[in-house]
C-alpha cells in the first residue's frame, strides 16, 4: 500500500499546475495535495490502529531538520509582536503549509520504507520521463508552426502570486529566437523541465559509472531514455540543465575512482554526438543554434556587471541578484527569527513577493537559526551521501539494489543544493520535501540495516485494533453469561 501511494505522489506532483478546487482564493489545493494528505492518515492509521513502532536510523541531518521547524514556529514571533492581523493570518497558513510538507519527511525518517519501493518509484519517472520529453521536443516545431497543444493552460490560482495575478493571465514561460521557442512540455517554464532532467540524468549516468547496474535491462529502453533526456535538457536552453550537469560530473571525477572516468569518457562522447544532432535539427528549421545561444548565456553571465559587455535578453540572473539583496535588507531587520514564514511579500519597503532562493527565504523569514538548519541539513546529507560513495566497503553485505539508491543519494542532494541556494526557491513547495522524503528515507532504511544509531518508539501500549477487539469479545462474553430470561406468556 506504501508503494502505491508514493507512486501516486510521484506522479501528480507534475500535475501542480491544475487544482482540484481552491482554498482562501489564493491556493489551489492539487491531486498531489489529497494523495499525500491520504498517505498521511494510512501512516496514522498503521501507527494507532495496527500498531506500527517508529524506527528512526540517527544521523545529524535530523538534528537540523528539526532545528528547521522550530525556526518556522519561532519566526512566529514577529507578527504575533507586530500585532498585524493580516501578517499573523499569513504566518499561519504559510506554517501550517510547510509543516503539512514537512510531514512526509518525518515519516520517511521514522517509517522504514523498503528499497524495492523506492526503485520502483523511479523506474515509474524514468518511463514518464520519455513521454515528458517527446512532447517537450514536439513543441518546439508546433511553437513555430502553431500546431495543437503547443502551449498548455493552467488552473491552479497558487500561480498567481497570492492573487496578484489572474490565473488566465498565466502561460508558459518560454522566450523565443527565431522560430526557436525554449522547451517547457508539462512545465511552466523551462527551468522546471531542465531541473527534472538533471534528476533523470543521473538516475542513468551514476549506475553506470559506479557499474550497480541500470534500472533496466533493456538496452533499447535505456537508449531511448539516454537521447530523449539529453534532448529535453539541451532545448530547455536553462543555464539549470547546464550547471546540473556539471555538478554531477564534478561530483564524479571527484568521489568516483579513477578506473570509473573511461564510461564516463565514453559517455561524454555519445551526448556531444546527440546534442550536435539535436542542434542541427533545430537550426533547420528554426535558422537558429541553440548550441550558440547557450555560449552567448555564459559570456553575459560571466561578463555580469560589466559595462563592456550586455547579458542576453530575458536573462534571470539580474533580477534574481535584485531580489537577493532585497532578501538579505528584509533578514537585517529581524536578524534572530526572520520577518515570519511567508511574510516576505508583506515587507512594503523592500516590495517583493518572494525571493528567488530557498535559502535566502528561509534567512529572511526565519533568521538565522533557519537559515542555520537548512544549511546544517544539507550539509549533512551531502557529507552521509558521500560517504557512501567513498567507503563502499562498508556496505559491501547490502543488495545490488540497494547499492545502487546509495550511489545515487550526494548527486541528488547536489541537485537540491542548485536548485535551493543558486537557481530556485522550492522552501514551501513539494518539489524540495518529496525529493528529500526518498533521500532521507534510504538513508534511514541503510542505518537500520547496518546496525547504527537506531530509536524505536511505539506510539500505543496496544494497537487500537486489537483494544477495539478485546472489548467486543468482552461484550459478547458478557451477553452469553447472563442467565437466560423465559419470555412471558
Amino acid at each position: 500500500m506504501v508503494q502505491i501511494y508514493l507512486i501516486l505522489m510521484f506522479i501528480t506532483i507534475f500535475l501542480y499546475n491544475y487544482q482540484v478546487f481552491p482554498l482562501d482564493r489564493t491556493y489551489g489545493v492539487t491531486s498531489l495535495d489529497l494523495v499525500t494528505l491520504l498517505f498521511y492518515l494510512y501512516f496514522i492509521k498503521r501507527i494507532i490502529w495496527n500498531g506500527d513502532k517508529l524506527t528512526i536510523g540517527w544521523h545529524k541531518a535530523i538534528y537540523f531538520f528539526i532545528g528547521l521547524f522550530i525556526a518556522v514556529l519561532l519566526s512566529g514571533l514577529t507578527p504575533l509582536l507586530g500585532g498585524s492581523s493580516p501578517n499573523l493570518f499569513q504566518f499561519l497558513k504559510t506554517s501550517i503549509h510547510i509543516i503539512f510538507l514537512g510531514f512526509f519527511v518525518f515519516i520517511a525518517v521514522s517509517y522504514p520504507i523498503k528499497t524495492e519501493t523506492w526503485t520502483n518509484v523511479i523506474k515509474m519517472w524514468l518511463i514518464l520521463s520519455i513521454i515528458i520529453n517527446i512532447f517537450g521536443i514536439y513543441q518546439i516545431p508546433a511553437r513555430a508552426f502553431d500546431l495543437p497543444f503547443a502551449w498548455l493552460d493552467f488552473t491552479n490560482i497558487s500561480m498567481g502570486i497570492r492573487g496578484s495575478i489572474d490565473i488566465e493571465e498565466i502561460k508558459q514561460l518560454s522566450l523565443h529566437w527565431g522560430n526557436f521557442y525554449r522547451a517547457t512540455s508539462i512545465f511552466p517554464e523551462p527551468s522546471a523541465l531542465a531541473s527534472f532532467n538533471v534528476v533523470i540524468f543521473t538516475f542513468l549516468l551514476v549506475p553506470y559509472i559506479q557499474k550497480t547496474k541500470a534500472f533496466f535491462k533493456s538496452r533499447i529502453v535505456n537508449v531511448i531514455l539516454f537521447i530523449t533526456t539529453l534532448a529535453g535538457l539541451f532545448l530547455t536552453f536553462s543555464m539549470t540543465a547546464f550547471a546540473g550537469v556539471f555538478l554531477v560530473i564534478t561530483g564524479i571525477f571527484l568521489l568516483e575512482s579513477f578506473k570509473r572516468l573511461i564510461p564516463l569518457i565514453v559517455i561524454l562522447i555519445s551526448s556531444v554526438l546527440i546534442i550536435f544532432l539535436t542542434d542541427s535539427l533545430v537550426k533547420s528549421f528554426a535558422g537558429v543554434s541553440v548550441a550558440e545561444l547557450f555560449q552567448n548565456r555564459i559570456e553575459g553571465i560571466w561578463h555580469y556587471g560589466s559595462v563592456n559587455k550586455e547579458g542576453m535578453e530575458g536573462e534571470s540572473i539580474y533580477g534574481r541578484m535584485n531580489t537577493a539583496k532585497r532578501s538579505l535588507n528584509i533578514w537585517k531587520k529581524h536578524p534572530i527569527n526572520g520577518c515570519g514564514i511567508g511574510l516576505t511579500a508583506y515587507d512594503k519597503e523592500e516590495d517583493i513577493y518572494f525571493s528567488d532562493f530557498s535559502s535566502l527565504t528561509a534567512l529572511a523569514e526565519t533568521g538565522l537559526v533557519g537559515f542555520i538548519s537548512l544549511t546544517g541539513m544539507f550539509i549533512a546529507l551531502i557529507i552521509i551521501s558521500g560517504k557512501y560513495i567513498t567507503n563502499k566497503k562498508l556496505f559491501s553485505d547490502l543488495t545490488m539494489e540497494h547499492k545502487r539508491l546509495l550511489g545515487i543519494l550526494f548527486y541528488l542532494m547536489l541537485h537540491q543544493v542548485l536548485i535551493n541556494f543558486i537557481t530556485g526557491n522550492n522552501l514551501v513547495k513539494d518539489s524540495l520535501w518529496v525529493p528529500l522524503g526518498m533521500i532521507f528515507s534510504i538513508i534511514n532504511v541503510t542505518i537500520i540495516k547496518q546496525g547504527g544509531k537506531v530509536f524505536t518508539i511505539s506510539l500505543m501500549k496496544a494497537p487500537l485494533k486489537q483494544t477495539f477487539l478485546n472489548a467486543l469479545n468482552k461484550s459478547v462474553i458478557s451477553e452469553e453469561k447472563k442467565p437466560y430470561k423465559k419470555p412471558l406468556q
